[in-house]
């Protein structure tokens, strides 16, 4: 993890506020390593946390059953907030006020969150930029036939532990913390890979 203690030349009190960015990358790919948050540390007075959890299949493989249920990566994002919660007193952050927040996949990853039961008491407020847990690419009942799938985008499943039933199901619920949330998107949301998309299908059609 990466931590940006703000400036006390403010002369602001402890403990400040925390912030827990979350990295996008199609759950894929990218790394808390290419993320700075040192000016936001010093402008808004307020602790930084960049966490990094696993990516692609090593994050995210399922087979299904108890042997490999998966949501590896998502187990790591928790564990990273458990951290916080123990630990981020000691960098003069408040555990009882961290934000998490991200984009893309950093995004998907919040709303995620915001739906599995292991989050309870970990963090209090919510920003999701430009990604949702309502993304049916990204999430599969049956993980089986996605890892078949030689397109495979590597999916997060119902694994009855992070994730304890289907994203609409606890929607439709309402089993979700009731924490202020925030969410939003970019303009042209998507815009740059539309080509692309469209020359993959007439390609394979």
């Amino acid at each position: 993890m990466w931590l940006m203690l703000c400036g006390k030349y403010k002369g602001l009190s402890l403990p400040y506020e925390v912030m827990v960015w979350i990295h996008g990358g199609g759950f894929i790919f990218g790394a808390a390593s290419l993320y700075d948050g040192s000016a936001l540390a010093t402008y808004q007075d307020v602790v930084v946390v960049v966490i990094q959890y696993r990516l692609g299949f090593l994050g995210f493989l399922s087979t299904g059953d108890e042997h490999m249920s998966g949501n590896f990566g998502m187990l790591d994002q928790v564990e990273a907030l458990r951290w916080v919660q123990q630990h981020i007193h000691n960098f003069g952050g408040n555990p009882d006020l961290v934000t998490i927040f991200g984009e893309s996949a950093g995004g998907v990853s919040v709303s995620l969150l915001l739906l599995s039961p292991l989050s309870d008491g970990l963090f209090h407020h919510a920003i999701a930029e430009s990604g949702t847990a309502a993304i049916r690419l990204l999430l599969a009942n049956d993980p089986v036939p996605a890892m078949q799938d030689v397109a495979l985008r590597i999916p997060l499943n119902v694994d009855g532990v992070f994730l304890t039933k289907p994203v609409d199901e606890l929607y439709q619920t309402h089993e979700l913390l009731t924490i202020p949330f925030m969410t939003g998107v970019n303009s042209d949301e998507g815009g740059w890979s539309i080509s692309s998309w469209h020359a993959m299908k007439w390609r394979n059609s």
